[in-house]
């Protein structure tokens, strides 16, 4: 049987570099490479977004955190089916798993790390 992909033109993986993980439960690291990539890679740090933030956002932040990891989470990058779940998980984070920014905080602190890099 063939399955069409329906993936957004604008965040479809390049296929030939691009390093692609099948998640199978809420938290990312669970029963995946992803910690072993990232080691190998000497990623220290993992940025955050998608849905849902308290499932699969929430668990990923907790997995990361507990494997040692620096851990960005977007508030403005993440989603979920009800606001008041989408606060009370962000004030969970802030609290002892994550630094939580918006999006242009992000995109401003990863600009400035660039910036240093090229000194």
């Amino acid at each position: 049987m063939f399955v069409k992909e329906s993936i957004d033109q604008t965040i479809k993986p390049n296929y030939e570099k691009d390093i692609l993980i099948a998640k199978t439960s809420y938290g990312a690291f669970t029963n995946t490479p992803l910690d072993y990539i990232l080691k190998n890679l000497s990623i220290d740090t993992v940025i955050i977004c998608g849905t849902m933030t308290n499932y699969c956002c929430g668990t990923t932040a907790r997995e990361a955190h507990a494997r040692g990891y620096k851990v960005v989470f977007g508030s403005d990058i993440t989603s979920t089916d009800d606001p008041e779940l989408h606060e009370a998980e962000l004030k969970t984070l802030r609290r002892g798993f994550a630094l939580v920014l918006t999006k242009d905080q992000i995109i401003e602190a990863l600009k400035r790390i660039g910036e240093f890099a090229e000194k």
